[in-house]
């Protein structure tokens, strides 16, 4: 039951900043709220399809995943936002690239978690605290709930704080932007999106 809940929970986590995100960059064509709700519905639904539905059936590799996240992010905002190419590239692959730089932060720490986790169980059974299957079991869904409880609350702090952070530091122009300073913009958010696959790739 649990081996769901933290993915889930991320896809939901996701949504929620995107639209936030992305409303801070763009202007809307509809009405605010509307937007915002139909965006964040929208991608968590289709994270949801792609991620834990058809990737049982035909597996999303790593560098897919990351494209189809930033498709659907662009999509999104050509449907629900003012034209304005240079911003959305920027957005999306921004969003996605702080996901990814995040996610492996996370999984660090969850690895590290369920190694304590281990550890304890492991004192509790040898000190006989936990002398039944049934115990270990119950314990065993007691810390894995803490330990998503913690990576879902240590992932929304630190994307907040990663996309609180561009959000600030980026410059609004009056014109539009020239194709070099795109670049500029979009390259070290390529680069992040790389260094995340080739980690996917050594573990």
């Amino acid at each position: 039951m649990y081996d769901r809940l933290l993915p889930v929970s991320i896809y939901l986590v996701d949504s929620i900043l995107s639209g936030i995100y992305t409303q801070g960059f763009l202007k809307e064509k509809y009405e605010k709220k509307a937007v915002l709700a139909i965006l964040e519905t929208a991608y968590f639904l289709i994270q949801i399809l792609v991620f834990e539905i058809l990737d049982t059936r035909f597996p999303v590799g790593e560098v897919t995943g990351i494209i189809l996240n930033v498709c659907v992010l662009l999509f999104m905002q050509f449907l629900l936002f003012e034209k304005n190419v240079q911003k959305q590239f920027f957005v999306a692959f921004s969003f996605v690239a702080g996901k990814e730089i995040v996610k492996y932060i996370v999984s660090v720490f969850s690895i590290a978690s369920n190694g304590l986790i281990n550890k304890i169980l492991g004192y509790f059974i040898a000190k006989e605290l936990i002398n039944t299957l049934e115990k270990t079991h119950i314990w065993i869904n007691i810390f894995t709930f803490i330990v998503i409880i913690l990576c879902v609350f240590l992932y929304t702090l630190l994307l907040s704080v990663f996309l609180r952070l561009i959000s600030n530091k980026f410059v609004k122009k009056d014109y539009l932007l020239q194709i070099q300073e795109n670049i500029f913009l979009i390259l070290p958010c390529i680069a992040a999106l790389c260094i995340s696959v080739t980690i996917k790739m050594m573990i």
